[in-house]
């Protein structure tokens, strides 16, 4: 698994180990030594990790027994742990079990836990939490408009997600048409994009 953020890496290899480069002025890499890594190094020092997903200047990790870290810049409580302020070392997500689905956008966060259920914390100044208003949340937060989620992808600011019937949805800036549908409306709640036929199986968001 690899992932790349606006000025940061991280690649997990084989045996779960993590490896991370580039800056950490936000401390985006895990550790609170050093501003910058020009070549990988194995940190933060975790347990085996599965999927790592790199915002603008934070990293979300799932670990191998499907538990939730955060680090790095925590500003509009991207997080989740409703601090905003600069956290270097991971911090684990309590209330979340079981997660099948991580997602870090430029400022906002999302997880998809083994119900099904969609959570997402962070920067919701475009609608990008599929909350149906435009208020920023500190802590995971419940989408109730989307049953049974499978799997999602946080944009810059804007999310799509496929439940577990093959079904896309978007929401959050449509500015450039990035949601999908026939308009250029921002949606704050998750709007179905028809002509995207089962996506699931496709595995087409990543």
């Amino acid at each position: 698994a690899l992932s790349l953020g606006s000025s940061h890496s991280f690649v997990v290899d084989s045996n779960g180990a993590m490896w991370s480069f580039g800056s950490n002025v936000d401390g985006q890499l895990g550790t609170p030594e050093v501003r910058e890594m020009h070549k990988p190094q194995n940190a933060p020092k975790m347990d085996k990790v599965r999927v790592v997903s790199c915002g603008s200047h934070h990293t979300v990790v799932l670990d191998a027994s499907d538990k939730v870290w955060c680090f790095g810049n925590g500003g509009d409580g991207r997080l989740g742990n409703n601090n905003i302020s600069v956290q270097p070392q991971p911090m684990r997500l309590d209330g979340l079990e079981n997660v099948r689905s991580i997602s870090a956008g430029w400022r906002h966060s999302a997880v998809v836990d083994g119900r099904g259920i969609l959570w997402v914390f962070g920067c919701n100044s475009n609608g990008q939490l599929g909350l149906g208003d435009m208020l920023n949340r500190g802590t995971p937060t419940l989408v109730m408009e989307i049953d049974r989620a499978y799997q999602v992808s946080c944009g810059g600011k804007h999310t799509a997600v496929v439940d577990c019937f093959g079904n896309l949805w978007t929401f959050g800036d449509n500015f450039q048409g990035q949601l999908g549908v026939p308009d250029w409306e921002v949606h704050r709640k998750p709007v179905w994009v028809s002509h995207v036929p089962n996506c699931r199986d496709r595995k087409s968001v990543v």
